[in-house]
């Protein structure tokens, strides 16, 4: 959420937060308005002729918070990956959670199609080589490992469907993502992109 605070010069200061619980008039100088609303923003009162500073404050600050809210909560409500492309911009990856072995081993088999922008992380305790291969898997993939220090330490392109190929890059890793095919080229994706996550928590270190 938008945080503002302070007074706003002329016009007194307004509590302000994500919703109306009440308005009551008071005060010996003249019509004033207390809002009270449900998260803290602005702190105190409009002295005289609330209805034209309100009708003037409310919807920039509503569009203000509301903006913020959006933008953290589609980050943080569903576990996604954020990869730094070659433009310095960040791509999003909405992403399924490979936390156990079973989940691990089924992977995305047996999947008819994958949408673009979406995948599958694989969680790992500590950083190993790690081996993949196509078993079952319908799709052609890109298998993007990542080191523990979350920056990308090798690609495979482009996986054949099918193939019982072992998958590696050579270099340990701690979490593997699987996209669709062509995803790596398309936005520059290789050893040294920078990586975070958001919406689930890393496996404890002990």
């Amino acid at each position: 959420m938008a945080r503002l605070a302070g007074p706003i010069p002329s016009l007194g200061r307004l509590q302000f937060r994500s919703s109306f619980q009440h308005a009551s008039a008071f005060g010996a100088s003249g019509p004033s308005l207390k809002w009270h609303l449900r998260s803290d923003t602005f702190v105190g009162v409009i002295p005289r002729y609330p209805h034209l500073a309100l009708a003037a404050l409310v919807p920039a600050i509503t569009a203000a918070t509301c903006s913020g809210k959006r933008g953290a909560a589609s980050e943080a409500s569903e576990p996604t990956v954020f990869l730094e492309t070659t433009q310095g911009t960040e791509v999003r990856v909405r992403v399924e959670l490979a936390r156990t072995p079973e989940e691990r081993r089924v992977g995305l088999m047996h999947r008819q199609s994958l949408d673009k922008g979406s995948g599958m992380i694989f969680l790992f305790d500590e950083p190993e080589i790690q081996t993949f291969w196509m078993k079952n898997t319908l799709v052609p993939l890109d298998i993007i490992f990542i080191g523990g220090d979350l920056a990308v330490v090798g690609v495979v392109e482009n996986a054949e469907p099918l193939s019982l190929k072992p998958l590696s890059v050579g270099e340990p890793s701690q979490y593997v993502l699987e996209v669709e095919g062509g995803f790596a080229s398309r936005h520059g994706i290789g050893p040294g992109t920078r990586v975070r996550f958001a919406g689930f928590e890393l496996p404890a270190k002990e």
